[in-house]
């Protein structure tokens, strides 16, 4: 009888149209996603989860309109930024050391270093934090889950609206069948606007132009520190690096900004790279100032 049996799934799997295979197998593939979802869900507890859920009114919030998301390199300096006054901005990291913020507002900041759950023992992350807090009058603000107690018991945010993000290594957008949620676990990022990039896309841009993005840290190796802005003390930056761990790196954040290329592409979102100079090769290139005529 059991010769009989796997005669018969033989003669099934030889007989089933090709598709229904394939949509079975795609069936049992989600179905693993969310179990291994609720499994990693599991790590940020009930409260982290509830935190996460808000994220919900998030989806779709930019109903097709274009963005723009700033990196911190030293081309910043080259572009004449009041004209992306009034468009959809995401900045990041220390972007609260911009004098231009005594005359403007970016949308939404963004800063996922898993350092700021450290602000009630580091005092440079507390400096960081609370000049992000005072500095930048953004919409939104969103950091690590893992960073959501400290920083409620510090009140650094309070009456702010801060959102929560739980990025994981091993989930990858390129597979068939994801989707972005900010209510689960993310893809996780070598570089900050690659999570910017996640956030655009799941609210609902249609197009996505990065400014500042130089990326260039391996033409300048020990100069370390690249950025808009002068470094102060206690700032750390990659210019003690031996130079193969620094490309390492550098392979890594490209791998990650392809991977976002090959979703955007599957939903139909464009992303252009429209900083002055800089290494990025993954998008097409567009110059900034022909955005505005």
């Amino acid at each position: 009888m059991k010769g009989i049996s796997q005669t018969m799934r033989r003669m099934a799997r030889w007989i089933t149209p090709h598709g229904l295979v394939e949509a079975h197998h795609r069936k049992l593939q989600a179905q693993e996603r969310k179990r291994l979802e609720e499994v990693r869900l599991q790590e940020v507890g009930d409260s982290g989860r509830k935190a996460l859920s808000r994220n919900a009114d998030l989806k779709g919030a930019l109903d097709g309109r274009r963005c723009f998301i700033l990196g911190n390199g030293p081309s910043l300096n080259e572009l004449d930024l009041t004209r992306i006054f009034g468009e959809v901005t995401f900045v990041v990291n220390l972007f609260h050391r911009s004098p231009l913020l005594d005359r403007w507002s970016p949308t939404y900041w963004v800063g996922v270093d898993p350092k700021i759950k450290e602000i009630a023992s580091d005092p440079w992350v507390q400096e960081f934090v609370s000049g992000v807090s005072e500095r930048v009058r953004a919409k939104s603000y969103f950091v690590p889950v893992q960073a959501r107690q400290a920083l409620e018991e510090s009140g650094v945010f309070a009456g702010k609206d801060l959102r929560y993000l739980y990025q994981r290594g091993d989930v990858d957008p390129t597979v068939e069948g994801f989707e972005l949620d900010l209510t689960r676990p993310l893809p996780s990022c070598q570089t900050t606007p690659v999570m910017c990039i996640q956030l655009a896309m799941y609210m609902g841009a249609s197009e996505i132009y990065l400014i500042g993005m130089d990326h260039d840290w391996l033409k300048y190796g020990q100069e370390g520190y690249r950025h808009f802005f002068p470094p102060q003390p206690g700032d750390t930056g990659v210019g003690d690096w031996p130079y193969d761990k620094l490309a390492s790196a550098v392979v890594r954040m490209w791998e990650g900004y392809r991977r976002q290329r090959t979703y955007a592409e599957r939903h139909g979102i464009r992303i252009y790279n429209a900083t002055k100079g800089g290494f990025l090769d993954v998008f097409e290139r567009v110059d900034y100032d022909s955005l505005f005529s």
